[in-house]
């Protein structure tokens, strides 16, 4: 199966629903960064928190450039799942990467934080990584895995190899 091919059957209809709620996710979280940071220069150094400071619940921070490129993969995840492209997740997981490694290594133009994020924004960006590259890969198998039947938990035999 070339990497743009189409998904189908139940398991690659739970791969794209994984990619859609992913997708969701940042979606979500870029636009409230967006609007948050809608103040700040596209590159500002320090980013708009998402979150609540009085409650010790800081989230993510975002500059515009950081929100936009979180909305972008979001809605790369929604496209992949809703078009059945596993590519597509691909790309986006390939970008929040990039995104990850920014914030390990603070790449920086002119002395300011490219992205305006911290180390916050590691553990998101890894979620969005890891979540995309996994249902990209799993996109691959799903076809092989449909009408084969996998015993129940609760019923496989120990003695047989589970089966």
């Amino acid at each position: 199966m070339s990497p743009a091919a189409e998904v189908d059957g139940t398991h690659g209809a739970r791969v794209a629903r994984a990619q859609v709620v992913i997708g969701v996710v940042a979606v979500v979280v870029g636009a409230v960064g967006l609007f948050l940071a809608r103040d700040l220069e596209l590159t500002a150094s320090t980013g708009a928190l998402v979150g609540w400071a009085d409650l010790e619940l800081k989230f993510v921070s975002y500059n515009p450039l950081g929100a936009l490129l979180t909305v972008a993969v979001g809605v790369l995840a929604i496209l992949a799942g809703g078009l059945r492209r596993p590519v597509v997740a691909g790309i986006g997981a390939v970008v929040s990467g990039a995104m990850a490694l920014q914030v390990l290594l603070q790449w920086r133009v002119d002395g300011d934080n490219l992205l305006g994020a911290t180390g916050r924004n590691l553990g998101f960006d890894l979620f969005l990584l890891f979540g995309l590259a996994t249902t990209t890969a799993l996109a691959q198998v799903a076809p092989r895995l449909d009408g084969r039947r996998f015993p129940a938990p609760d019923t496989a035999d120990p003695t047989t190899g589970g089966t």
